[in-house]
């Protein structure tokens, strides 16, 4: 199978899905797969070259935008496992995780408008976890089924990278578990979650946490079904800053400072 485009020509999308998905280092890490997980090799994906690598669910057109049917109940990016392509979507009902040591990266920047993510699932409802990079535009998720409020989380564990130099997208229609490292130098990182909180927030704590928010980005969007927390004396820099919540709260002691800061 080759997607990479020939010539001025349109390279091809390229879906996978399955009940599970996991992505592994090497031909040795196959044999372990467990019954009932599709084991593929991420060397093997990365050679594809597709412009766009979508594993978890299938694309379809809508009026709206694109349409991705969610049907993959868990995609799980394995320890040392490198995915890297123009763009990379992993899209899962129940969890998307990257373990500690795995990454998921794109590179370079490409001309390219944003453009909008409608999420269904194989029952009908909108609940999913989402994590894109890609060089191109940032993307806009819309929910427009009803959640059922049982699955979508996204787990980055420490020591895993979700890098681009373009846009980067994680989405969780439950809780967003991140303990790992975002690397980007400019570009757009969108953020979303039914809470998202920001710095030491307490153990436990629902929704997307994020303890360390120093990024060096052209843009972030912050996206919360609920509210936006700040713990302690946390800062957001950026060029610009569109937040979406229905209250930004601030937590913590009387010498503690939250700075929101922005070009635009």
């Amino acid at each position: 199978l080759l997607a990479n485009p020939s010539g001025n020509g349109l390279g091809g999308q390229v879906d996978i899905t399955g009940d599970r998905l996991l992505l592994v280092d090497s031909a040795d890490d196959l044999a372990t797969v467990s019954a009932g997980t599709l084991g593929l090799l991420v060397d093997d994906l990365n050679r594809l070259n597709a412009p766009s690598l979508l594993l978890g669910g299938k694309r379809g057109k809508d009026a709206k935008g694109d349409r991705i049917t969610v049907s993959s109940k868990e995609v799980t990016v394995a320890a040392g496992a490198h995915l890297a392509g123009q763009e990379i979507i992993l899209a899962a009902t129940d969890k998307v995780s990257l373990a500690s040591g795995a990454s998921v990266a794109s590179s370079g920047q490409s001309a390219g408008r944003d453009s909008t993510l409608l999420i269904d699932n194989s029952l009908g409802k909108s609940d999913a976890a989402l994590l894109r990079v890609s060089n191109v535009g940032q993307a806009d998720v819309l929910r427009d089924k009803a959640l059922s409020g049982n699955g979508g989380v996204l787990q980055v564990d420490a020591g895993a990278t979700v890098k681009s130099d373009g846009a980067a997208l994680l989405d969780s229609s439950k809780n967003t578990v991140f303990n790992g490292n975002i690397d980007m130098d400019g570009g757009s990182l969108a953020l979303n979650s039914s809470v998202i909180s920001i710095g030491n927030a307490p153990a436990g704590t629902a929704g997307l946490v994020l303890h360390d928010a120093n990024f060096t980005l052209d843009e972030l969007r912050l996206t919360s079904a609920s509210d936006l927390n700040l713990y302690g004396s946390v800062g957001l820099d950026t060029g610009n800053l569109f937040i979406s919540a229905a209250n930004i709260n601030g937590y913590g002691g009387g010498g503690d400072t939250a700075t929101l800061k922005a070009d635009s």
